[in-house]
């Protein structure tokens, strides 16, 4: 569990079918904003909540998908747009030809965001320093979901207000 999520037991994720003409990719969970392109809802505990049957649209190609998270963890490697070193200064040769780097895709908590075009722009900030990287919500054949042309979603929560929520979205 990254660092960022340890005090919640849920996160509920909702993105509008036409996400990507939007430019908003900030949003804070505590003041929502009708209209919004994306958005979520953190929940510190599970209590008080109830299991609801999830309906989809009966117009729309999304159908409704859960993610249910492997109970074992495995070691994941950044992409080279993400490294905390300089690799090629260390004249080891090219990063994806080193023995072991692996990086993991697909729907995941933590580790890092597996890089399609550069590094994540939280706030079109490619320093990004008031964003943690957390979570990484894949393209998912079985919701009917995809960003882009099978592209990845990545989440970042605010070190400074933890109501603040970036995304940043890349794709083929």
């Amino acid at each position: 569990m990254p660092a960022g999520l340890q005090d919640l037991a849920m996160v509920s994720v909702f993105i509008a079918e036409d996400y990507i003409e939007s430019d908003a990719l900030i949003v804070d969970a505590a003041d929502p904003e009708p209209g919004w392109a994306w958005f979520l809802r953190t929940y510190q505990t599970l209590d008080g909540l109830e299991t609801i049957s999830a309906a989809s649209k009966p117009d729309s190609p999304l159908q409704p998908f859960e993610a249910r998270w492997a109970p074992e963890t495995r070691e994941d490697y950044p992409t080279q747009d993400t490294l905390p070193i300089d690799f090629e200064a260390l004249g080891l040769g090219d990063y994806y030809a080193q023995d072991g780097i692996e990086r993991l895709n697909g729907t995941k908590l933590g580790g890092w965001p597996s890089c399609i075009q550069s590094e994540p722009w939280w706030n079109h900030d490619p320093q990004g320093s008031e964003f943690e990287y957390v979570l990484q919500i894949d393209s998912e054949p079985k919701s009917g979901w995809m960003w882009g042309d099978s592209g990845n979603g990545f989440f970042a929560r605010s070190n400074e207000n933890p109501n603040r929520w970036a995304l940043d979205f890349q794709f083929f």
